[in-house]
């Protein structure tokens, strides 16, 4: 009871996750492809990584940490829950599998409320990194992540380890930029009035700058198309 009560992990081969995404602002990286990653074992992989977080808070494996309060918080809670499963988005249409979530469900210290964090891994959409039938290998070039970076680099470890991939951040070029704006802008407006009320919002980073720590820039969909077709 207590060992069931400690750890509760499970699998849902189809969930809908759509509302993570939704006023959240999450961190990009990118990924190798995954060696030997078996949808069938994601119970197994889900206490895997459940028992690697809890023993790397209760320091039973050595990790190089960071000070700050962010830490404090990490160390002094617990993981209550922790699974791992597709995620079924409406009008995705990738051919190379679903996109897989990590949902932890965490438990600070003392009277603060329980926090969920994700990992949700993308899979490839471009036909030259589908793998071949029966390849030991699956490819999830990105991955968002939305929880504290203490907690990210616990699970990144253990990704790395146990799937013989490499994870690290993703930072967009221009370019990159350049063409999500242009997708944007070819968007047919037959949604309803509701979706297209919402802004499409860029944030940039200002590092040398101490008294400006970002500056966010928010344009309406129709600004966008009317900016694109001039």
């Amino acid at each position: 009871m207590i060992q069931a009560n400690l750890l509760r992990s499970r699998i849902t081969f189809f969930i809908y996750f759509t509302d993570i995404f939704i006023n959240k602002t999450f961190l990009l990286y990118r990924c190798t492809p995954f060696y030997k990653f078996e949808h069938i074992k994601f119970t197994q992989y889900g206490k895997e990584l459940h028992n690697f977080i809890t023993g790397q808070m209760l320091n039973r494996i050595p990790l190089v940490c960071d000070n700050g309060e962010e830490n404090d918080f990490i160390s002094e809670g617990k993981v209550v829950e922790l699974f791992i499963s597709k995620i079924k988005l409406s009008n995705w249409n990738g051919t190379n599998g679903m996109p897989i979530g990590v949902e932890i469900k965490f438990k600070p210290k003392g009277p603060a409320k329980e926090q969920i964090f994700h990992l949700i891994f993308l899979p490839s959409i471009v036909s030259r990194d589908f793998a071949p039938e029966n390849s030991p290998f699956n490819h999830y070039p990105v991955i968002l992540i939305k929880a504290p970076q203490r907690l990210a680099n616990i699970a990144i470890e253990w990704f790395e380890t146990r799937f013989d991939c490499r994870i690290c951040r993703y930072r967009l070029e221009s370019s990159h930029l350049k063409k999500f704006v242009e997708e944007l802008a070819n968007i047919s407006f037959t949604c309803d009035d509701f979706i297209q009320t919402k802004p499409f919002e860029l944030t940039f980073t200002i590092p040398d700058i101490s008294e400006i720590k970002n500056i966010k820039l928010r344009i309406s969909l129709v600004d966008i198309k009317r900016l694109y077709n001039r």
